[in-house]
C-alpha cells in the first residue's frame, strides 16, 4: 500500500479532468501520477488538461484518456546522483520510484534529492495591471450605497487591495485603476495606505463599461497587460497565464473557470419527432465561465471607440470578427471567487477564512 503522504501525488485513472485540475491547483508541485491499483500508467499536469480542452473543446473525460503514458520513473535500487541529474535536466520536482511491474513504491521530491525546502516560486513578469473599478456595484447594495465596490472588505482588506497583493507577488508594481462612481473615496483610501506600487487613475467622466476606459491607454502601453474586474479573486499562476498568452500568439486571453450546475429534477428528453424519449435523472452540466480576468495585447486598444460605453465582450467579438486569436486559459472552480453579489460574496468569504 502507498504511504498516506504519497496520495498528494496520485490520482485514480477514472478521476474526471475537472477534478484533477482542482487537485493540481491546490498543490505546490503541479503534476499528478495516474494509478491503476498502485500501478503507474501515466502522469498529468495542469498544462496537459488545458491543452486537451483547447484541442477538443470539451472538459469531459477522465485523466486516463489524456495522461502521458511514458512518465519519467526511477527503478528500485536507483542511484541518488541519477535522480539529481534527471531532475535537473528535465526541470521536474517529483519522480516516482517503481518496481519491475511499475508498482509505485515511493516518490522522490526535489527537497528529498537536493535537501532544500520546497517553496512557492513566483516568476516575475512586471507588467501593467488594469483594474476596472468604475462600476456602481448595484448587486452589493446597500453597502455600495456608501462604499465603492472596490473597497468592500474581504477579510481585513478591501477586495481591490487583495487583487493588487496577488499581482505584486509576481513583481507587478504598475497599477492603473479606472474610476467613476465614488472615485474620490478610492483615491483617498490609497493616499492613506502604502502599497509599495505605482497607482495611476483612469478617470471616467461617465460610465464606459468594462472596456471603454481602456481607450485612455492608447500609445501608453507597449506590452501585453492584465485587465481585472474589481470584484473577483483568482488563485492561479499569473506568470503561467502570461506565458500561455504569449506562446499562443493570442490577441486576447480570457481566464475561464469550470462551473458545474446540477439540475435537481429528472429532465425529459424528446426524440426528433418531439415525442418522449427518456427521463434523465438529475443531470450535471459543466461550463467554462468567464471570470473577468484577461490578458490583452496593447494594439487591441486601438479597436476601442472613444468616449463610448463599451464592454470587453464587444472588444472580444470585434477582434474575433477581424480574424484575431482569442485564447482561453482554464482554471478550476475553486480557484475563482466571484464576490460581486451577496450570495457569492458570503460563500467566498467563508472559504477564504478557512
Amino acid at each position: 500500500m502507498l504511504k498516506e503522504t504519497h496520495l498528494d501525488f496520485t490520482v485514480n485513472k477514472k478521476v474526471l479532468l475537472k477534478q484533477a485540475l482542482a487537485l493540481i491547483e491546490k498543490r505546490l508541485i503541479k503534476i499528478l501520477f495516474v494509478l491503476d491499483n498502485d500501478i503507474i500508467i501515466g502522469s498529468v499536469s495542469d498544462g496537459d488538461i488545458r491543452r486537451w480542452i483547447i484541442s477538443n473543446g470539451s472538459i469531459s473525460g477522465s485523466v486516463e484518456e489524456i495522461c502521458n503514458k511514458s512518465p519519467i520513473k526511477l527503478r528500485k535500487g536507483y542511484n541518488l546522483n541519477d535522480a539529481r541529474k534527471i531532475m535537473t535536466e528535465n526541470s521536474i520536482f517529483v519522480i516516482p520510484v517503481v518496481d519491475e511491474k511499475n508498482k509505485v513504491l515511493d516518490f522522490l521530491t526535489h527537497s528529498d534529492v537536493f535537501g532544500e525546502n520546497q517553496k512557492q516560486v513566483y516568476n516575475k513578469i512586471d507588467v501593467p495591471i488594469i483594474i476596472m473599478a468604475g462600476g456602481k456595484g448595484t448587486r452589493l447594495e446597500p453597502f455600495t450605497n456608501i462604499l465603492p465596490k472596490a473597497l468592500i472588505p474581504f477579510g481585513e482588506k478591501p477586495i481591490i487591495e487583495i487583487i493588487m497583493d496577488r499581482f505584486s507577488k509576481y513583481g507587478c508594481t504598475d497599477f492603473r485603476i479606472s474610476v467613476n462612481s465614488k472615485a474620490r473615496i478610492i483615491k483617498a483610501y490609497f493616499e492613506e495606505h502604502d502599497t509599495n506600487s505605482t497607482i495611476e487613475y483612469i478617470n471616467e467622466d461617465k460610465p464606459l463599461g468594462t472596456a471603454g476606459a481602456l481607450q485612455f491607454l492608447k500609445n501608453k502601453i507597449e506590452v501585453p497587460f492584465f485587465v481585472s474586474n474589481c470584484d473577483i479573486l483568482i488563485d492561479a499562476d499569473y506568470s503561467d497565464i502570461y506565458e500561455f498568452h504569449k506562446k499562443g500568439n493570442y490577441d486576447i486571453t480570457l481566464i475561464s473557470a469550470i462551473r458545474q450546475y446540477d439540475i435537481p429534477y429528472g429532465v425529459c428528453e424528446l426524440n426528433e419527432k418531439g415525442d418522449f424519449n427518456r427521463i434523465k435523472e438529475k443531470p450535471v452540466f459543466d461550463f467554462l465561465v468567464n471570470t473577468g480576468l484577461y490578458v490583452l495585447n496593447s494594439d487591441v486598444i486601438d479597436e476601442i471607440p472613444s468616449n463610448t460605453f463599451y464592454h470587453i465582450t464587444h472588444l472580444i467579438e470585434k477582434i474575433k470578427s477581424k480574424g484575431g486569436n482569442i485564447g482561453v486559459y482554464t482554471i478550476g472552480e475553486d480557484s475563482w471567487k466571484d464576490i460581486g453579489q451577496w450570495k457569492e460574496y458570503n460563500s467566498s468569504l467563508e472559504k477564504f477564512n478557512k
